[in-house]
């Protein structure tokens, strides 16, 4: 081995050089030994090492299961700590769901006069409302379904930015 510093020759053990007395770099440490103490490691996610803190304690089964069956409702949200995206879902389905029935009842109730009218403007604007109301209706759906996809594949995230990944808990 040799002196970085002065390039002199140093024997082997040596922590600083005889000649110009700099230090030498200190040995490389080795790896830290098995530790049962040690918390457990998650398997790499798409090639990202995951650590314990990055989880989320939500059970990923359930939030699969609500995203599933009530999805369009946004109580999968709700559940995973997401407050406001889930009243957001909720909203939009609730109003949607409004407007599509009054659209609905007052389209029948247009359609049913217009045999003896031509004010077809009633009907029309009936229509509207009724269509406005399924598009916010699929919205929520669709919002549910790719909240669903996305806990399914294990890229789903709470509140604190968390993968849920715990099928078990």
């Amino acid at each position: 081995m040799y002196c970085r510093n002065c390039g002199k020759p140093i024997p082997d053990g040596s922590r600083f050089c005889g000649e110009c007395g700099a230090p030498l770099a200190a040995p490389p440490t080795p790896p830290p030994a098995y530790s049962p103490n040690a918390p457990p490691q998650a398997p790499p996610v798409m090639g990202i090492p995951v650590y314990p803190e990055t989880i989320s304690p939500k059970s990923r089964l359930a939030a699969t299961l609500l995203a599933y069956f009530v999805g369009w409702l946004g109580v999968h949200r709700f559940y995973i700590g997401k407050v406001g995206t889930g009243a957001i879902i909720l909203a939009l389905y609730i109003i949607g769901a409004i407007l599509y029935g009054v659209g609905m009842i007052f389209s029948v109730m247009s359609t049913a006069g217009a045999m003896y009218s031509t004010n077809i403007s009633e009907w029309a604007g009936s229509l509207t409302v009724f269509v406005i109301g399924g598009i916010m209706m699929g919205a929520a759906g669709i919002w549910g379904f790719v909240d669903f996809i996305f806990i399914v594949i294990g890229r789903g995230k709470d509140k604190q930015g968390r993968l849920i990944k715990r099928w078990d808990t």
